[in-house]
């Protein structure tokens, strides 16, 4: 059986983790008890830890049960760590953004100390400095060292860059505890209430959702810094 078309129409983001469990805890799954499984996870008018609960009552027939329920605790522990990641991020943000900034706007340096600066930066802000980056690519720059370039080149063009990424920043940090409450920490909320909370937040706050979906991807991709893989 193949999962319901609503999961992948929210891909890549806030499904992923239901789907990567799910599909985990499925092939733990006898197959005489497949149907009943599927039943459970399509039913998004529960909440998450009804879901779950269900889950593990499910195993319980086939003596699975202490496997699934390590399998979602762990899960629901992975989840808390990318939303903690995702705060710190719209929290650090504004001043990674800073100094980024200052050092395009040192004309004392060259394009290659500019880049230095920028790798030095990035040690200490590297999820901050991979958003910023990751929407520079957005705006049509392909890598730090062509933001750089062109900093040198087009002062006005960087000027508008510096407040495009302002209006980003802004709205991470302004927005980004009531969205990590909405699609993660709030209890016994109901599936389908969090994916209309997601659209909801995509729909009225789009700048702070790109930060969101980056640092969801990165955690979950293992991403440590765009400008170092660069």
């Amino acid at each position: 059986m193949k999962f319901p078309i609503v999961f992948f129409l929210i891909l890549p983001v806030i499904a992923t983790y239901e789907l990567d469990i799910y599909e985990r805890l499925r092939n733990l799954t006898s197959p005489e008890y497949q149907d009943q499984f599927q039943f459970i996870i399509e039913d998004l008018s529960v909440s998450e830890e009804e879901s779950n609960r269900k889950l593990i009552e499910l195993a319980t027939s086939f003596d699975q049960q202490n496997l699934f329920r390590r399998e979602l605790v762990a899960n629901k522990q992975f989840r808390n760590m990318l939303y903690a990641d995702f705060l710190s991020a719209t929290q650090r943000i504004k001043e990674a953004k800073r100094q980024a900034q200052a050092i395009l706007a040192n004309r004392n340096q060259t394009a290659e100390e500019q880049y230095q600066a920028a790798v030095k930066l990035d040690k200490h802000f590297p999820m901050e400095m991979s958003v910023l980056l990751d929407i520079c690519k957005g705006m049509g720059y392909k890598n730090a060292k062509e933001v750089i370039a062109s900093s040198l080149k087009d002062i006005p063009k960087t000027v508008q860059l510096a407040k495009d990424l302002q209006k980003y920043a802004d709205e991470a940090q302004e927005n980004g505890y009531a969205i990590a409450q909405a699609l993660n920490d709030l209890p016994f909320v109901s599936r389908k209430s969090r994916l209309d909370a997601r659209e909801d937040f995509l729909n009225n706050t789009p700048k702070a959702m790109v930060v969101h979906d980056f640092v969801v991807r990165a955690v979950m991709e293992g991403l440590n810094s765009i400008l170092i893989n660069e």
